[in-house]
């Protein structure tokens, strides 16, 4: 059985992070949830030299 352990974040480094816990968990939940849409999101941040056209290309199959 695996155990997880938390560290506490510094107050220093804590306000100046770009996200809280609270916002990390949402997106983490949405990308889980709706990863085409968590990551059609997150794909329209970069700059991209072609547009892309499909959110992703993905397989579980034996040798991917």
């Amino acid at each position: 059985m695996s155990q997880i352990h938390k560290h506490t974040i510094p107050a220093n480094i804590a306000d100046r992070c770009l996200i809280n816990p609270q916002q990390y968990e949402a997106m983490y939940q949405q990308s889980i949830n709706a990863p085409d849409t968590f990551w059609g999101e997150q794909g329209k941040i970069l700059d991209w030299i072609k547009p892309y056209q499909k959110v992703k290309n993905t397989s579980f199959a034996p040798g991917n």
